[in-house]
């Protein structure tokens, strides 16, 4: 017995002796194919081959050897080492000649964290991250260590490997911002791929999901909707290994009209992240079809214009508000005349028989369009008409209907030597005549009211046709007040406000008020606007107004000079000469409480003299105007 352990160990001093010369018995290689995971867990997943390590037994004086593996990972940074001394539940049993591959679960002992010495970075780091090791480039290398000495018994093979995030998919279409023409049935491919690089992809085990949203608010920026919270996800794909998706009726119906914005996210084997970006592609937005809903603003004719006899009859209108760079347009001009002029225009378009009906030629124009109609009008009629936009068969914006007039068989008669426009004829007895008549109320074309009247008398003089009897009586109540010009400057603008017209053979008169803001500043809840009784003004053919009127009552309490009051007599007059207004003014100024006459009364000051202005105010001889003199003045106040 002493013997066999004698003989036993000189040989384990000649297997050290061999050790200590760098004459190992066990030759190590280790290949690492691509791809290089970055994952520790892939190369010991058991299906795993991206690193497959080799060894043989050389020595051919013993029968077998049991050994393990050790490696070292390092980056320059950080190492990862396999202690000696770990134990393994499954040594390697090397027989001399005979070559072994190890690959997958084979190498699990020797890279389990638990296993390992670490430097340069913590297991909590890798377990947080899934065992993913930092990009950069590596040294694997290996070695193989006897299973009861933990010593090492053969080479150190190593492989140098860059270990490197894929980069995510790169989107190739839809193009962003693009228009995707809508098709019956919906047929939309996504397609991307996975851009080359230091790290090929794993071909065939990648997953790619797409993300879409549906921008529902509508912005600068649809390519960021989703972050700016301003979009909505209607879908998302199950994983698929293909670089493409189709979109079609049993994934997701998408709205003509609407602006969509999609991304794709990849994803490595075994749900494993070997992108950057966490897998996501950058944001892209398609509009699937034009926008819809745009809005179509009418310009030629104005609302209600009339078209003499020999005018040409040009309709222009501009560009949906919702279009896009170079857009073609086919638009459709639709007229129809209104027959029951108690209906909507909507409604007149909807049921009545079209004068005129055409589609124009593809425009790409960024100010809209125009259209010259070439047939006659049918006198005394009026007619609506809109304009509806189409971009490849798709209605993508229409206008709001408005109105116009054909020639008058009548075109006009004179009040006094106010021209009276006539739009329509309903009956052409010139002593008798009734229909609709147009009166301008300033010299803007478009700034008018229509007013229908009857019973009235025209005569023939001089080759103009005159107003001899009869009156139109019209309502202006809702026609915005106008601001008149003060002659001095100082009391400030007043305003106009209309009441009723009145049309008779000597011309147009306007009724209304003038409403004028005193120009002080009053306390508060106090009355500030002078306002004059009803009267009746003269306009002249430029729209200008002329008359005078009296003035409600008017009190008020003065912020400054403090709580001294402001009477005026309704004697005052506001007098107007075409659009400006002069004041003629009587009144009082009555003194605060605390200032008293001898007798214990108010002071009240009136005016000497009618008064053109109220900013400055002069009163002489203050006492000598109060009869029973003013009290001493130690509490007068003056601000």
């Amino acid at each position: 017995m002493k013997r066999k352990i004698y003989i036993y160990i000189l040989v384990l001093l000649g297997f050290i002796g061999n050790l200590s010369s760098q004459s190992y018995p066990v030759n190590s290689g280790i290949v690492m194919p691509f791809p290089h995971p970055m994952y520790l867990a892939d190369y010991y997943a058991p299906t795993s081959s991206s690193m497959q390590v080799t060894l043989k037994l050389n020595d051919y004086s013993i029968p077998s050897l049991d050994v393990k593996l050790k490696f070292i990972i390092d980056n320059g940074d950080i190492s990862l080492t396999t202690k000696n001394d770990y134990i393994t539940t499954s040594p390697i049993t090397l027989i001399p000649g005979v070559p072994v591959t190890l690959q997958g679960s084979d190498l699990y002992d020797a890279l389990n964290l638990n296993n390992m010495v670490l430097e340069g970075i913590s297991i909590s780091y890798l377990n947080q991250n899934g065992g993913k090791l930092p990009e950069g480039q590596y040294s694997f290398c290996v070695e193989a260590l006897d299973n009861k000495l933990n010593m090492q018994v053969s080479n150190e093979s190593c492989n140098v490997v860059f270990l490197q995030m894929e980069q995510p998919p790169t989107l190739l279409t839809p193009e962003n911002a693009s228009f995707i023409k809508p098709q019956t049935p919906q047929q939309l491919r996504i397609n991307w791929q996975v851009s080359g690089g230091g790290q090929p992809s794993f071909a065939g085990l990648n997953t790619f999901k797409l993300i879409m949203y549906e921008v529902i608010v509508a912005n600068d920026d649809p390519q960021n909707s989703v972050e700016n919270s301003q979009a909505t996800k209607i879908y998302e794909s199950q994983p698929t290994t293909v670089n493409n998706f189709n979109l079609d009726f049993s994934t997701v119906l998408l709205v003509a009209g609407k602006q969509y914005v999609y991304q794709v996210q990849g994803m490595g084997p075994n749900n494993k992240q070997v992108f950057e970006n966490d897998g996501y592609s950058e944001w892209r937005y398609f509009n699937y079809g034009y926008p819809t809903g745009g809005e179509i603003v009418l310009d030629q004719p104005f609302e209600g214009k009339q078209f003499k006899k020999t005018d040409q009859k040009v309709f222009s209108w501009g560009v949906s508000d919702k279009g896009t760079d170079n857009q073609g347009y086919d638009y459709k001009i639709k007229i129809v005349p209104q027959e029951d002029t108690s209906e909507t225009y909507d409604a007149t378009l909807l049921n009545g028989t079209a004068f005129h009906e055409e589609t124009l030629p593809t425009t790409s124009s960024s100010n809209g369009s125009n259209f010259l109609l070439n047939k006659e009008l049918i006198p005394d009629k009026k007619y609506v008409w809109e304009i509806e936009a189409f971009s490849d068969g798709q209605k993508v914006a229409s206008s709001d209907p408005q109105s116009f007039y054909s020639h008058s068989l009548i075109e006009n008669f004179y009040a006094s030597n106010r021209e009276i426009k006539v739009i329509q004829i309903t009956n052409p007895d010139l002593d008798d005549l009734a229909g609709k008549a147009r009166i301008m109320l300033s010299e803007d074309d478009e700034d008018f009211v229509d007013v229908n009247f009857s019973n009235l008398k025209i005569e023939e003089i001089a080759g103009q046709k005159i107003l001899t009897d009869g009156q139109i009586t019209f309502d202006l109540s809702s026609i915005d007040q106008m601001e008149l010009e003060p002659t001095l400057e100082s009391n400030g603008p007043a305003m106009f406000e209309y009441v009723n017209g009145i049309i008779d053979k000597d011309g147009l008169k306007i009724e209304g008020k003038m409403r004028w803001k005193i120009p002080h500043a009053v306390l508060p809840d106090e009355n500030e606007e002078v306002i004059t009784t009803l009267s009746t003004y003269v306009m002249n053919s430029e729209g200008k107004l002329s008359g005078e009127a009296a003035i409600e009552p008017f009190t008020t309490i003065l912020m400054a000079p403090k709580d001294f009051q402001l009477k005026l007599k309704e004697t005052c007059l506001l007098q107007l000469a075409n659009n400006k207004f002069e004041a003629q003014l009587v009144g009082s100024i009555i003194l605060p409480t605390d200032i008293k006459a001898l007798d214990g009364q108010a002071i009240e000051v009136e005016f000497s003299d009618y008064i053109n202005k109220l900013d400055y105010i002069e009163i002489n001889n203050l006492i000598g105007k109060v009869s029973a003199g003013v009290a001493p003045l130690g509490n007068f106040k003056m601000e």
